[in-house]
């Protein structure tokens, strides 16, 4: 396999720096409201969530002003079957402000309900396909496990590191090669995932310790179904631009609204 020069990875990996997509170690992150109630000794028994009482939240997380435009990244030879470039993925505004890639989940207001287990299937699908990590941004629940495929005609490198799940993965992929399976036990946020042998690719990956989260796409849009009736913080996290936050009142039945908005304080 022919390797890029050392000085255009150097500029690469430049361009990719801004945007976070290369393996960063990731911060201390203090205990999950459910991990810190089950550490309490005279902790209250959950109760169960009635499905007949729950409502959702939905809404909208979108870029305030002039979109940035995105960086043109260009591609090594061994890229070049995928074109000359491709769009560098920090920040990715649709064409009505819409936000991708940002996490919404919620923060507090679960600490006295009996969050749904984990399914202990398979988890989501994180592929490497035209020279690029897709999704950009992908949420599993903690026990579940990642699948990594290589869907490209070349060698891949996934480098990853969890520090909370204790996982400091490492490996070459080839073209058809069978899947690289991660288990993910903890709740951790902001886990990067990169290619050391093509600097710009990168991913970040979020699991958490329940199911109400989800993650925009295109048109910046998420919903959360399930939750029962209550008062939430969520919290609304971007790789690049950083934390929303905003307060919620669910009720049976309806559709609580939140609006997030973030601005290019890069």
């Amino acid at each position: 396999m022919r390797r890029a020069a050392p000085a255009l990875v150097a500029a690469l990996a430049a361009v990719c720096a801004p945007a976070g997509c290369g393996r960063a170690e990731a911060p201390p992150q203090e205990p999950t409201e459910l991990e810190a109630r089950g550490s309490t000794p005279a902790a209250e028994a959950p109760r169960p969530i009635d499905p007949a009482r729950t409502g959702a939240v939905a809404g909208l997380a979108a870029f305030a002003g002039e979109p940035p435009e995105r960086r043109a990244v260009p591609l090594i030879r061994e890229c070049g079957v995928h074109g000359n470039e491709l769009l560098a993925e920090d920040v990715v505004v649709g064409a009505d402000g819409g936000l991708r890639d940002v996490l919404v989940r919620v923060r507090r207001g679960l600490a006295g309900w009996a969050v749904p287990p984990a399914s202990g299937g398979p988890g989501p699908v994180l592929d490497q396909a035209g020279c690029r990590y897709a999704p950009h941004v992908i949420a599993l629940r903690a026990g579940e496990t990642l699948s990594v495929s290589n869907s490209d005609p070349l060698t891949h490198n996934v480098n990853v590191r969890a520090p909370r799940n204790g996982l400091d993965s490492n490996s070459s992929q080839g073209q058809g090669a069978a899947p690289l399976e991660l288990p993910f036990a903890r709740a951790e946020l902001g886990v990067r995932v990169a290619c050391d042998l093509h600097p710009w690719m990168g991913a970040v990956v979020h699991v958490l310790d329940h199911p109400f989260y989800a993650v925009t796409g295109d048109d910046g849009r998420f919903r959360i179904e399930g939750l029962p009736e209550g008062e939430y913080e969520l919290e609304a996290l971007h790789p690049v631009l950083g934390k929303r936050s905003a307060t919620v009142t669910v009720q049976a039945g309806a559709e609580a609204a939140a609006r997030f908005e973030f601005a290019d304080a890069r």
